[in-house]
């Protein structure tokens, strides 16, 4: 990502040959890299530190740390099936709450649980960018529904919501 003199606007971490290891290697030449849009994470391949520099990213892009990202892809909130959460996950999501720019937030496990829920419907009380939130085939049960329901009620900038096959 640093020694390419050429734009990148969209950054992809979710093939599986991307270590925990590698994807925290990369994370200093993405946060100086200002061209990229799209960042794809599977969330379960991030360290404590990793998630830590992602939400700085996030949350203090618009005073240039890091790229300005504007649509985020979060993927494997579980490490498998049931287990708890991925430690960064409720990070990076209260991250998200600060953010000017990420537009468009796309989460994908099957297994999203009431708690994640909750996180994710409190940033769209206080978040005014996001455009666009996908929560398709997240297993969210009618609570969840509600609870992310109540939330877009008092979210203006929300023109885009796919919460399908739940």
């Amino acid at each position: 990502l640093n020694a390419i003199k050429s734009t990148i606007e969209s950054v992809d971490f979710t093939a599986q040959s991307f270590s925990e290891h590698d994807i925290r290697c990369q994370l200093p030449a993405l946060l100086v890299n200002p061209s990229v849009k799209v960042l794809h994470m599977p969330l379960n391949r991030l360290d404590h530190v990793s998630a830590k520099c992602i939400a700085m990213m996030l949350e203090r892009n618009d005073v240039g740390v890091g790229p300005p990202v504007e649509e985020l892809h979060l993927s494997h909130v579980h490490e498998k099936g049931d287990e708890p959460t991925c430690e960064g996950f409720i990070e990076i999501i209260s991250a998200l709450g600060n953010s000017t720019r990420v537009k468009k937030l796309v989460i994908s496990d099957p297994n999203l649980n009431y708690s994640e829920v909750s996180s994710i419907s409190s940033i769209l009380f206080n978040i005014k960018s996001l455009s666009s939130l996908v929560l398709r085939d997240c297993g969210i049960n009618h609570k969840g529904l509600s609870k992310i329901s109540c939330a877009i009620a008092s979210n203006e900038s929300l023109e885009s919501l796919d919460v399908s096959n739940n």
